[in-house]
């Protein structure tokens, strides 16, 4: 098949395999939000020293409610730290990622390996923007409570961790899994 026609047929392609994979990615979402937020609420429990009291999602918000105790004085207490996530804020794209990689079948072949990295680059970069959202949102409300003491490194890393996954890599996405995909053919 001559060039010019394998990039008439992925442009076919990508036509109409991205209102397939948005339609069912509307129905998937909801799911896929519960477990990304199940995973990265408890990485960044772990991490924070919390605990994920509870974790109730609809079909667009995932609600995480951290508990971090703490000594004040003589006395145990708790500070509870609610998290409101938006689904469509960090997958917004799947639906784009998936057809583009659907629409550049025609012009290259891979392995079904490389197919199952890009997925798992996919999972990767979610967990990533769920776990240092949490992170982020906790440690500001360990300052502002007065449990920790203001470490100008720790919260640059944190925002510099959440900034460059939600503003650089998540807008990124479809043409990093792409060009992943492309090295290697």
């Amino acid at each position: 098949m001559q060039l010019k026609n394998k990039i008439l047929f992925s442009i076919l392609i990508f036509s109409l395999s991205y209102p397939i994979f948005l339609l069912i990615w509307i129905n998937v979402k909801p799911y896929y939000g519960f477990g990304m937020a199940k995973t990265g609420a408890h990485l960044s429990a772990y991490t924070m020293g919390s605990k994920v009291q509870q974790i109730t999602i609809d079909k667009e918000n995932s609600q995480v409610s951290f508990v971090h105790s703490f000594y004040k004085g003589n006395d145990l207490a708790d500070l509870v730290v609610n998290i409101k996530l938006s689904v469509s804020k960090y997958s917004f794209n799947v639906p784009l990622s998936l057809a583009l990689i659907t629409a550049l079948f025609p012009l290259f072949r891979w392995r079904k390996r490389s197919l199952i990295e890009v997925i798992l680059i996919l999972l990767f970069i979610h967990l990533l923007y769920v776990y240092s959202f949490c992170c982020l949102q906790q440690y500001y409300t360990f300052v502002g409570a007065g449990i920790k003491a203001k470490a100008t490194g720790i919260q640059f890393f944190w925002e510099f961790l959440w900034g460059f996954t939600d503003n650089m890599v998540i807008r990124f996405e479809p043409f990093l899994l792409s060009i992943y995909l492309w090295f290697k053919k």
